[in-house]
């Protein structure tokens, strides 16, 4: 039967008492009914501990997304860069017109587009979004202090900067750099709001930043940069004196004035570092603190995430080279004794004099340390790894707080905003279309159906094969080989794969192994180009050339046609094993979502397989939870009032925001109200221990009245209409509670949800966007029952 609230005044005899939520409650029955009220005393009479529960509601959909898309811009990636430019106007297009999915199920696509509407039987994925911001970034960084990747070329050294600003040409929202899709005209002025030149300024910018950037691809370090680096240095060099890599410093006491950084560009003082003030501009601008934030990769080799101190230029300096590492590192990377030949030897450490490897001396740069290798294996190879560690980018896409260059724990940008709340880590996400064979992440159905490529959640891919093994803990990179031998980075040969005189296509992943003369690793797979490509003569990323160590030379898989002999025609293209990237989302976790840079299918641009179309529907899949409104996993009490038979949900909907001058205003023309005296505290408590403030938050700032305004938002005041109408003009302004298995509204609006419950919000700004709310009751606990 369908229940009911009763109206307005009642008896105390006759009041509903509010009961937690079950599962962080548990509250004893006394004849039926649960104790505990939020709106008047707790009976003086009882002798029992008074209790408030309360838990965050994370169940308002996403009204706006910040992409942003860090492509590598290294050689060979213009092919790749094409491909994701024809898959990105689906990405844009599924995003702000979602597709029509049966009614019944939820799921099954019909084939059309809510445009806005579906057709009877049929709805939305999910609502459309309209606000979306969309930045690219390129890979390149620079020397960091080298001679490599310097002197002014384009491409080089692209500061992390958004591309529509550091290339002529690309269109962007009113030249700052990113695009804004803003059909509701939220700007000033406007964003864009015909979606066909969205789409069309979406692609241009996707192929923006070229392939004649740096080939040390900071591909992890570029989006942390731009997103999480406290201080984005204005400029890094190699110190004279100290022969050490430093980047730009300024006065401490100078703090948010402008600096000079040496290089011509704007700075601006930021904890003792000249910090680049353009990038931090940007930032500001591109970056909303309560947006869903979605970073996607897309790079066909390893990161190389240089790091801007010690010895790390040495990675991009030619002419000399790096010494080798001892004899330790070669069995153990991480053994006390591996270290370089270069440095003195750590106590209880065979000298470097006495120590095989380094009796060898200086390495051969043509055969032994070639430029293109330097990135590769450093601690096995140097003793020394001159790269981030990567739980430096799983800290910042995850902690509230992180440490900046001078060593200090300050807010991380990418959490902190001036609504004086957090980010929701739960509205984070990344994505990598990187270096590994799609047969490694996709599922049964993908291996035996040509046109069908699913790729599998984060949870669901066996790990083991496609990132290094023997890592101590998440954040850590370990130093045994992965489990496939196409994700093993090597120079030669790799043991069980088809060798270099095999035939075309002897392995369906990377074609067969070659012989890259020390200059180049294997592959982890390979793609057909579209069109096949003539290299004679070619430079740039053209990999089956005639001069110096011609491709088709070497037995190169790319360079082989169907007959099996080779030529200086490219009819293939590859990608490296991505591991650090790969790293990077495995211990990132479930919001997650891989890829490969490897299309299944790059000739029928009908099929649901070709290009990054499959990456594209898994990078939807993974965000359209946060795009709905989320269900209730558990359940809110209901009581039935004994002498009417209706029915009152009695927990507290408080909406937690920040003070407008230090002033809080509960609207009561929004259908808000002051916050009962029992729940601010707890409400407050709540707060910090979910990061939002106190300390260890991004922000810092007290959990108290003087920062963060506490409304209650009262129930619909059309609440019949909020239970049963899919209709929103005639539902109030409020929150109401359905759930299907008590009978309480209408079942088709929680038809979606398993178990069929939801807490309905209605009504414009409802919750006020930036806000946090929670739900709050009060309860006994009762001698001998378990509370939270």
């Amino acid at each position: 039967m369908k229940l009911k609230r009763s109206p307005g005044n009642r008896s105390i005899s006759a009041r509903l008492v509010r009961a937690g939520l079950a599962g962080l409650t548990a509250v004893a029955a006394i004849s039926g009914l649960a104790t505990g009220c939020l709106d008047r005393p707790v009976s003086p009479a009882s002798p029992n501990t008074t209790n408030v529960f309360v838990d965050q509601i994370r169940q308002q959909s996403v009204d706006k997304i910040d992409l942003l898309f860090m492509i590598d811009n290294s050689i060979s990636m213009a092919d790749k860069q094409a491909i994701l430019a024809d898959a990105v106007p689906e990405l844009a297009k599924r995003l702000v017109t979602p597709i029509c999915v049966d009614a019944t199920d939820h799921t099954t696509p019909t084939g059309q587009y809510a445009t806005p509407d579906c057709p009877g039987g049929s709805e939305p994925e999910f609502k459309p979004i309209r606000d979306i911001h969309i930045g690219v970034i390129s890979s390149s960084l620079g020397g960091h202090g080298g001679d490599v990747c310097e002197g002014g070329a384009e491409g080089q050294n692209d500061r992390a900067r958004l591309i529509a600003s550091v290339r002529g040409g690309i269109p962007s929202y009113n030249g700052l750099g990113f695009l804004w899709w803003d059909p509701d005209g939220k700007g000033n002025p406007p964003g864009q709001n015909n979606d066909s030149a969205l789409f069309n300024d979406f692609s241009a910018n996707v192929k923006g930043p070229g392939e004649q950037g740096c080939g040390y691809e900071a591909s992890l370090e570029s989006w942390y940069r731009f997103l999480v680096d406290p201080q984005p240095p204005g400029a890094v060099a190699k110190d004279p004196t100290t022969g050490l890599t430093t980047v730009s410093t300024c006065d401490p006491a100078a703090e948010g004035q402008d600096c000079d950084p040496g290089n011509g560009q704007p700075g601006i003082c930021t904890g003792g570092i000249c910090a680049d003030k353009t990038l931090l501009e940007q930032r500001q601008n591109f970056l909303r603190g309560d947006s869903l934030v979605a970073v996607i990769m897309l790079s066909d080799e390893n990161d190389c995430s240089i790091r801007d101190d010690g010895q790390a230029w040495l990675v991009s300096t030619s002419g000399s080279p790096v010494p080798r590492a001892t004899s330790a590192c070669n069995s153990n990377p991480d053994d006390p004794c591996c270290f370089s030949c270069g440095q003195l030897a750590p106590q209880g450490c065979t000298p470097t004099d006495q120590d095989v490897e380094c009796q060898k001396g200086a390495y051969d740069q043509n055969t032994e340390d070639t430029p293109n290798l330097r990135c590769w294996e450093q601690k096995r190879r140097f003793g020394v790894d001159w790269l981030y560690p990567i739980k430096r980018y799983i800290d910042g896409l995850t902690q509230q707080r992180i440490f900046n260059r001078t060593g200090q724990e300050v807010p991380n940008p990418l959490f902190a905003n001036s609504s004086g709340t957090s980010r929701d880590p739960s509205l984070i996400f990344l994505a990598g279309i990187v270096g590994v064979p799609w047969q490694l992440i996709s599922d049964a159905a993908s291996q035996s159906d040509p046109n069908t490529l699913n790729y599998l959640n984060a949870g669901d891919i066996d790990w083991s094969k496609i990132i290094h093994s023997g890592s101590p803990g998440p954040g850590v990179s370990g130093y045994g080989p992965p489990g496939d031998p196409h994700m093993i980075e090597s120079v030669v040969p790799r043991a069980n794969l088809p060798d270099p005189n095999s035939a075309p296509g002897a392995d369906p992943y990377s074609g067969h192994e070659w012989l890259p003369a020390n200059d180049d690793l294997q592959y982890a797979c390979i793609f057909p180009l579209e069109q096949p490509r003539n290299c004679q003569g070619a430079t740039g990323g053209c990999d089956c050339k005639t001069g110096g160590d011609p491709g088709y030379a070497l037995n190169n898989p790319l360079c082989q046609d169907t007959g099996g002999g080779y030529s200086y025609t490219q009819r293939l293209a590859k990608a490296y094993p991505g591991l650090r990237q790969l790293e990077v989302l495995h211990d990132f976790g479930e919001n997650s979502i891989v890829a490969s840079i490897c299309p299944k299918n790059t000739s029928d641009k009908t099929a649901a397989s070709y290009g990054y179309n499959p990456a594209v529907g898994a990078i939807i899949e993974r965000l359209k939870e946060a795009l709905n409104v989320k269900c209730v996993n558990r359940p809110i009490a209901v009581n039935v009032n004994p002498d009417t038979g209706e029915t009152e949900t009695q927990c507290a909907v408080v909406e937690v925001s920040a003070t407008q001058n230090g002033a809080c205003n509960c609207d009561g023309n929004a259908n808000r109200g002051p916050v009962d005296p029992k729940l601010v505290s707890p409400v407050f408590k709540q707060l910090a221990a979910l990061g939002q403030c106190g300390p260890g938050s991004a922000s810092g700032i007290p959990c108290d009245a003087v920062n963060f305004c506490q409304c209650e938002i009262n129930e619909a005041s059309n609440k019949q209409s909020c239970e049963n109408d899919p209709d929103g003009a005639t539902q109030g302004i409020g929150w109401c509670y359905i759930d299907a298995e008590l009978g309480i509204g209408n079942p088709a609006l929680v038809s979606q949800c398993n178990p069929p419950r939801q807490l309905r919000f209605v009504g414009n700004d409802t919750p006020a966007s930036g806000a946090t709310v929670f739900i709050a009751c009060l309860g006994k606990i009762l001698t001998g029952d378990a509370g939270s």
